[in-house]
């Protein structure tokens, strides 16, 4: 079993427990962390209310009660909450991607009657991410806090023994403030295998009854060091969950379709408006479809899907685009090469090449917006498209770049994260990911852990536990540069930037800085910011005519699609090794990235 926590207040001492059937569900916010909306985990929901009187940890009924497995998280409290997360019946043997767009959709239709009118004004795109508060350590000090409804919030860990936890919560100081609606503060409680929501409404005390019939060891020992996160919602219930509703509509159906409606291109471009302040206009010409002889080797394609996943890339990396590829000859025949997934938009796995007119159609059809960047003739001169040919070869048909995208996108401790999302939450749902979905925590944190700390078949919580130990907590061990040399059991691992960083290091491009230069710790921003693309190209007509202020041609989108950065750094030793998310419009970093 995993643990299963209570609260109980000194007024009314009750607590929620779990017995509906084991099911799977997914953690939306988990699919934040991983960048990926198929980023599909699993939590048991079960609900009933009971009273009972307050007792020692050792023998409160709660801890004979509880069932489950290693491999799923507890979750509890907030019954709308869990309600509209619970995944849906006879799922169990579908394929992953077949299971989130199965989830997605039933979510979609629980939330659906929360959701902000389209014709309304959306403000709660991932604003229901809580904030990091605090975390109460087992045989340390109480921790304090405030909040926009109490001025004085104390958590201690009062009982700790291989039973379980008993973690006491004392609220008292209503503010008052105009900020604070219903005297309302919403809280999860998070431990690697279990989420409590805590729900305050009054100043009074709380008790969290959390079993830790079968914590493993590693998680006895992960809570020990790191104890149990609070973490607080921006809003009360309700409002998380209209939140919530808004941010799915992002991806739902637009994620699940092969194109995108007007509609949810609206939700996206707002999205992207209210989140990083990038203002897409609406264009009148929507196809450029240029020549095969205005496309040379090595040129860049930028790509933004107004489909929930390529807008929360954007966001959350920093960047105007969700996806990037490049053209090249092979054979006498131009293709677009890519790494991306096939889909219900997209028919091709892993690394590919499409013919370019062949290219074209499917991404007019799957709704992409498109831009297209020459490289300047100083780079199509040392651009050489023999080895570039070569090198693809060694790596077409490989999966996709699940293994170090994650570590490409988080550089720093902290300053990669758009606000409020922290390195104290995304190592948590590492550790959920884990119990959930042991092959894809594995894909994801796994494997890259194991390689920067030259070990091999740790879990995710175990390797967390050993860099702790060896001095690299979390927030470091996810910093630690990845390395273009790096291996995993498939081969290579290449997201879409990375494989069109790599083509032009392959080709020469990088210069004499090749091997000082890790294409793995790239993100879109760092590929189109290179200074490689011709500052002075002449656009075709075409192009002019559909977009006349544009410094590139746009081939296809609703939208016009800008690239503030576009074509300004130099390229350096070690660069975007070590450098933060920016701020937004623009995402400008320090000298050197």
């Amino acid at each position: 079993t995993s643990t299963t926590p209570t609260t109980a207040s000194h007024s009314e001492l009750n607590h929620t427990t779990n017995t509906m059937a084991t099911t799977r569900g997914l953690l939306l916010a988990a699919a934040v962390v991983a960048l990926a909306a198929w980023a599909a985990c699993g939590v048991p929901l079960h609900h009933n209310n009971q009273h009972h009187q307050a007792a020692a940890l050792h023998d409160h009924p709660l801890l004979g009660q509880l069932g489950g497995s290693l491999n799923q998280v507890q979750l509890h409290g907030a019954r709308q909450l869990r309600e509209a997360l619970a995944w849906p019946e006879n799922s169990e043997d579908l394929p992953m991607h077949a299971k989130l767009r199965h989830w997605m959709r039933a979510l979609d239709q629980r939330l659906h009657k929360y959701r902000t009118p389209d014709n309304g004004i959306h403000g709660g795109f991932f604003e229901w991410l809580p904030a990091f508060t605090a975390a109460a350590i087992p045989h340390q000090a109480a921790v304090s806090w405030s909040t926009r409804c109490y001025s004085s919030n104390t958590a201690r860990v009062v009982a700790y023994t291989s039973l379980g936890a008993e973690i006491e919560i004392t609220v008292a100081g209503p503010t008052g403030s105009s900020a604070c609606q219903q005297n309302e503060d919403f809280y999860a409680v998070i431990t690697m295998e279990g989420i409590h929501f805590l729900h305050v409404t009054k100043p009074e005390t709380h008790r969290i009854l959390w079993s830790g019939k079968e914590w493993t060891d590693a998680d006895k020992t992960w809570i020990a060091r790191h104890g149990f996160r609070f973490f607080l919602f921006p809003g009360t219930v309700s409002q998380t969950i209209t939140q919530l509703a808004d941010t799915v509509s992002l991806f739902v159906p637009a994620l699940m379709e092969q194109t995108v409606s007007p509609d949810a291109e609206k939700r996206n471009v707002e999205f992207l408006s209210q989140s990083i302040n990038y203002t897409m206009e609406k264009r009148e010409v929507t196809d450029v479809f240029l020549d095969e002889s205005l496309l040379n080797d090595g040129d860049f394609l930028g790509i933004m899907r107004l489909d929930g996943l390529d807008t929360m890339l954007a966001w959350a990396m920093g960047a105007h685009t969700g996806h990037t590829a490049i053209t090249l000859r092979i054979d006498g025949e131009l293709y677009v090469c890519e790494s991306t997934v096939n889909d219900s938009y997209w028919p091709t796995n892993g690394v590919q090449r499409t013919p370019y007119a062949q290219w074209f159609k499917q991404a007019k059809a799957a709704g992409h917006v498109v831009v297209h960047l020459p490289l300047s003739p100083e780079s199509r001169q040392l651009f050489n498209s023999t080895a570039a040919v070569e090198f693809f070869k060694t790596v077409e048909g490989l999966p996709y770049g699940y293994h170090n995208m994650l570590f490409a996108w988080v550089d720093t401790v902290n300053d990669n994260y758009p606000a409020p999302l922290v390195a104290e939450l995304h190592e948590l749902l590492a550790g959920l990911f884990d119990r959930v979905d042991r092959t894809m925590a594995t894909s994801f944190w796994g494997m890259a852990f194991n390689k920067r700390l030259n070990t091999e078949n740790l879990t995710v919580i175990e390797a967390i536990n050993a860099g702790d130990e060896k001095g690299l907590p979390f927030p470091q061990l996810m910093a630690l540069p990845e390395q273009d040399a790096w291996s995993y059991t498939d081969g290579k691992s290449l997201v879409c930037d990375v494989l069109v960083c790599e083509m032009w290091k392959a080709a020469g491009l990088l210069g004499d800085l090749a091997d000082q230069v890790q294409c793995t710790e790239f993100t879109n921003w760092d590929a189109y910011s290179l200074n490689v693309f011709d500052a002075s190209y002449v656009r075709p007509a075409a192009c002019v005519a559909a977009d006349p202020d544009s410094p590139f041609c746009q081939l296809l989108g609703n939208y016009r699609m800008t690239l503030p950065g576009y074509n300004s750094r130099p390229i350096r030793p070690h660069m975007a090794e070590n450098c933060p998310r920016g701020l937004p419009p623009n995402f400008d970093k320090p000298d050197g990235c």
